[in-house]
């Protein structure tokens, strides 16, 4: 199997869902984007540089590349240690991250260790799961939503899909389908 896991998937998708389930189920670290935002939000000690380049995503804007990456690239170095490998949930969220991600492996000498596997969903699906969902979160709002999906759709991830398959490590499974059935697909695959 291999140690490092990128789902790509529209807001939506999933894909939270669906990376607690590999970690759980393979001992792996789940590494959510997202998750370290609103942490680094909460920790009143946070860095103010860094903490005013995250509060974009109250405003369902996107996070600077180079945040990303300064966050990312320590946590995943971190847990490779760690564990025994890492599912990351909204990690790349355009190609020139997918880009530099890859370039990031391939420094660590783990370009061998990736497969990225897609929870395709339409982006009319999505929205309406989105606006089911309640959990508090200030980007969950159908203002913000409908600007998450505009800046983070399929329109906007599909270079990223197309990078991953044509560097042959792309998996594609179904996320319209039950929790269940989409995790055994992913299963299979892994």
């Amino acid at each position: 199997m291999k140690k490092i896991i990128v789902l790509l998937g529209i807001p939506g998708s999933g894909k939270g869902t669906q990376a607690k389930l590999i970690a759980e189920n393979y001992k792996y670290t789940h590494i959510s984007t997202g998750n370290l935002f609103r942490a680094i939000l909460a920790d009143e000690n946070s860095d103010p540089e860094i903490v005013k380049a995250v509060e974009r995503i109250k405003e369902g804007k996107m996070v600077e590349d180079e945040v990303v990456y300064k966050l990312a690239f320590g946590e995943i170095e971190k847990k490779m240690e760690e564990s025994d490998g890492v599912v990351l949930d909204g990690a790349v969220r355009n190609l020139k991250q997918a880009e530099v991600y890859n370039k990031f492996f391939k420094d660590n000498n783990w370009q061998n260790d990736i497969m990225a596997i897609e929870i395709e969903l339409t982006d009319e699906i999505a929205i309406e799961r989105l606006l089911k969902r309640h959990e508090g979160r200030t980007d969950d709002n159908k203002e913000v939503i409908l600007k998450r999906m505009a800046d983070q759709g399929n329109s906007k991830i599909r270079p990223i899909v197309d990078y991953y398959k044509k560097l042959g490590i792309l998996k594609v499974v179904d996320g319209s389908k039950d929790i269940e059935i989409v995790t055994k697909e992913i299963n299979e695959i892994l």
